[in-house]
């Protein structure tokens, strides 16, 4: 079956290596990836630090070209960025002389009109929570809440798939629980495919419909796991617990 006969495929990487040259060598960081996710996904990518994760997810973002191989997007090939993905990082990347309103609008002036960047950005803040923080500036914002303005300027492109790379790994553990339900209450009113990369095993186990374990670098799919788990996940049944076990030890 051709990606174009299969409606519910967004996303296709088929053998792709990265390779990354300097003046001291070259580091190998991906090889022969393969990997497919379907329309409304929430899936999760984990692996041990350096396997590649990040570089992938910049691949499918558009933001690195692979060595070889390709990437496709609802059956384009992917040549760089687009308003269809959108990418969360690590940290917020707020503008501080911006507000929580002016943030979120920031990549739509000049491409919808006024009535529209205000419409649009109510809504990605509703979505968020933060519509009442909307005159805020980052300065006067938690780190949690700093990030959902992160979501919401991602969520405002109205792209198909949302790309995050660890976007709470630097929140304190109460903080990032709390993101993690909004995460899946926010996937779950907006259907959006969600692509996450996390090197927490247990918010994998949490968040995701589908996990697919790296293998050390070079970095490729070991394993695609379908997690059988209902929503919200009870993180101390016995199956959960065995399963994070199993994750765990095929991850090194």
């Amino acid at each position: 079956m051709t990606i174009a006969e299969n409606k519910k495929l967004l996303v296709e990487v088929s053998n792709v290596n990265k390779t990354f040259y300097s003046n001291w060598g070259s580091v190998n960081a991906l090889y022969e990836v393969n990997l497919t996710c379907n329309k409304g996904e929430f899936v999760s990518i984990v692996g041990a630090s350096g396997c590649g994760k990040t570089t992938l997810l910049r691949i499918i973002a558009g933001l690195e070209n692979p060595s070889g191989g390709e990437v496709y997007f609802e059956g384009n090939k992917v040549q760089g960025p687009g308003s269809d993905r959108a990418v969360v990082f690590q940290e917020p990347r707020l503008f501080p002389w911006l507000t929580v309103e002016k943030n979120t609008s920031f990549g739509l002036q000049g491409v919808k009109s006024k009535s529209e960047i205000k419409k649009i950005t109510e809504e990605s803040l509703a979505l968020v929570g933060l519509i009442n923080f909307k005159k805020a500036y980052p300065y006067e914002l938690s780190g949690g809440m700093a990030q959902r303005v992160a979501i919401a300027r991602a969520l405002a492109f109205e792209p198909k798939a949302l790309l995050l790379d660890e976007p709470f790994s630097a929140l304190d553990a109460q903080t990032r629980s709390r993101m993690q339900l909004e995460l899946i209450d926010l996937w779950q009113k907006t259907a959006k495919t969600i692509i996450l990369v996390t090197h927490d095993i247990e918010e994998a186990l949490i968040l995701s419909e589908k996990i697919m374990i790296m293998s050390p670098s070079p970095g490729s799919i070991k394993e695609v796991l379908e997690i059988p788990f209902p929503y919200p996940r009870n993180q101390d049944t016995q199956d959960f617990i065995e399963l994070r076990k199993y994750i765990k030890k095929n991850i090194s």
